[in-house]
């Protein structure tokens, strides 16, 4: 069984769905993570409270057919996708960087499970997630002592 991951991160929606359904391998930051995700790690995906109109419209223009964004998840853990580094250039028409966090192999959940967010980069607390099948399965989990770790987190 793979390791659950321990970072998540919140994200406006749609843009947290995009990710999910794999349609944008990539999220744009302003900074880049520091040595606690590193390529190859898996990081949560979180659907913030929060919705942004213009990922409806970039979707609208990059996705043929578009997707129905309408029911997008707003405060819950969608699932997990693969950290593979960040670029500063891409072809992708999801890239408007200034940092683009590559992102690939998304895993989302059976069933999104609600919880807090922060829109920053934060901790899971150990132990929370008894095992992937059980989040997998949908069991109605919470982010318990969720810690933002928002400095030293930009270089």
């Amino acid at each position: 069984m793979a390791d659950l991951p321990s970072l998540a991160l919140t994200l406006i929606q749609p843009w947290g769905t995009l990710i999910i359904a794999g349609h944008k391998p990539i999220e744009n930051r302003t900074w880049a993570p520091d040595s606690r995700l590193r390529p190859g790690d898996r990081l949560w995906i979180h659907g913030g409270k929060s919705w942004d109109e213009d990922a409806v419209d970039l979707a609208r223009c990059i996705l043929r057919p578009a997707p129905d964004l309408s029911d997008a998840p707003r405060g819950f853990l969608l699932g997990h996708v693969r950290y593979e580094g960040v670029c500063h250039a891409s072809p992708s028409p999801w890239f408007f960087g200034p940092v683009g966090w590559r992102l690939s192999d998304p895993v989302s959940l059976a069933v999104p499970v609600p919880c807090r967010g922060a829109q920053a980069f934060v901790l899971g607390t150990t132990g929370v997630f008894p095992n992937e099948s059980s989040v997998l399965d949908g069991v109605k989990l919470t982010l318990v002592g969720l810690v933002v770790l928002a400095y030293g987190m930009y270089r």
